[in-house]
């Protein structure tokens, strides 16, 4: 493995000037001294012909190095990547094609300098195509000679045009490397100054988007006192009242006064009572009172996508008689809904009329108003033509919401 000779290692103490005098004291070489160097090192791994042959072309390496000192990179970290493009071309070089050295040796030490330079000008990769690289190390040469003779500084749409035209690249590329050739990357660590004494670094002058800690501390105030108004004008309603206001307004899912009505056919609908998960309404239809108490899920089935909310009924029917009717918002199939209560006792509701289902007879309607009096809750299962649905009821309420309708309802 080559490597550079100890008496060539140049630190950062070492100046430019100085390692050039050095350089220029190594002798050139005739063609046949390269030949006879270069065998010597294919056939043999002669490690002091390579020495030679590498030495008498740093020279070389300084030259080419200064066409590229305008890139804002130090020209001695320029000439020691060159210096590894060098040591690369002794190892590919062949003698025997009739070329001399340093006609080989140009393309190697340009391409490692080049390397270096992509790699060190930004933090963001540049030059990641060969039309990319070719357009960063033309761009400021050819944009030199269009504006030599002009007091402009940026370049018109026409001479974008024609650069890349002439470099076979995009105008959008000619504009984005534009760019990022005049604005290179900047130290969040610079020093800005600030005033006439001042300095500041530029990370302190940056604007945080973040709420600050008096207006964060301030909305906290703001929503203790809405919410210490709104608990105290709740507490000022009777249940009944309260009950209206929170299932009206307060909750995910709000109910209206209309919507009830819509379901029910009814008008003049009134909330009477509310127990727990049940709520107990009394309507006029056709001049009539109706009662009815009515509950909805707990938990909905994963495929409800309807705007018509799931919901269980049992309706007045008379002194010894109630109806019990279920409906998912969905249109059920022709197969029965099954109620499950507390997961033990079934009953089906084979009556199926659109997306609402009854049971068959009045005997099994008050049987089964028996069990729910007595459970916990209540799975309604329906099927559609493409899904099955599970909506879960809670029976909490449901005993005295029953007793409550029967009273509204017996005295009519």
């Amino acid at each position: 493995m080559l490597t550079p000779m100890a008496s060539l290692c140049v630190d950062s103490r070492t100046n430019l000037m100085q390692y050039i005098a050095r350089v220029q004291k190594f002798p050139m070489l005739s063609q046949e001294e390269e030949v006879r160097l270069a065998k010597n090192w294919n056939q043999y791994k002669d490690i002091s012909s390579a020495h030679k042959l590498i030495t008498s072309h740093l020279n070389l390496v300084v030259k080419i190095a200064m066409k590229f000192k305008n890139y804002g990179l130090l020209l001695m970290d320029l000439v020691m990547e060159g210096n590894m493009g060098l040591m690369h071309a002794v190892k590919k070089f062949n003698p025997d094609l009739g070329f001399r050295f340093s006609t080989y040796a140009v393309w190697w030490i340009e391409a490692s300098i080049k390397d270096f330079i992509l790699k060190s000008w930004s933090f963001v990769k540049i030059g990641t195509t060969q039309a990319q690289r070719r357009l960063f190390f033309s761009l400021r040469k050819i944009k030199k000679r269009i504006l030599q003779y002009t007091n402009r500084e940026t370049l018109s749409n026409e001479e974008i045009k024609a650069i890349s035209n002439e470099l076979s690249v995009s105008e959008g590329d000619v504009l984005q490397m534009n760019y990022r050739l005049a604005c290179k990357d900047q130290s969040l660590n610079d020093c800005i100054k600030i005033g006439d004494d001042s300095k500041r670094e530029l990370q302190d002058m940056i604007p945080c988007n973040l709420v600050s800690q008096e207006v964060t501390y301030q909305n906290h105030e703001e929503k203790e006192l809405k919410e210490t108004i709104l608990n105290n004008a709740l507490a000022s309603l009777n249940e009944r009242a309260r009950d209206i206001f929170v299932s009206r307004y307060l909750c995910e899912n709000t109910q209206t006064l209309d919507e009830l009505s819509a379901f029910a056919s009814v008008s003049d609908v009134q909330l009477k009572e509310k127990y727990k998960d049940w709520l107990v309404y009394t309507a006029s239809e056709d001049g009539e009172k109706v009662c009815y108490i009515v509950s909805y899920p707990k938990t909905k089935s994963e495929h409800y996508t309807t705007n018509r909310k799931p919901y269980v009924m049992v309706s007045y029917v008379d002194k010894k008689a109630d109806e019990v009717s279920v409906t998912s918002g969905f249109q059920y199939d022709k197969e029965p809904v099954a109620l499950n209560i507390d997961k033990k006792i079934k009953y089906t509701l084979p009556i199926i009329q659109g997306s609402f289902a009854w049971a068959e007879h009045t005997k099994i309607d008050q049987d089964l108003i028996l069990k729910m009096k007595q459970g916990l809750s209540m799975v309604v299962n329906g099927k559609t033509k493409t899904v099955t649905i599970d909506d879960t009821y809670s029976l909490l309420g449901f005993q005295k919401a029953y007793q409550k309708m029967h009273d509204l309802c017996h005295t009519k």
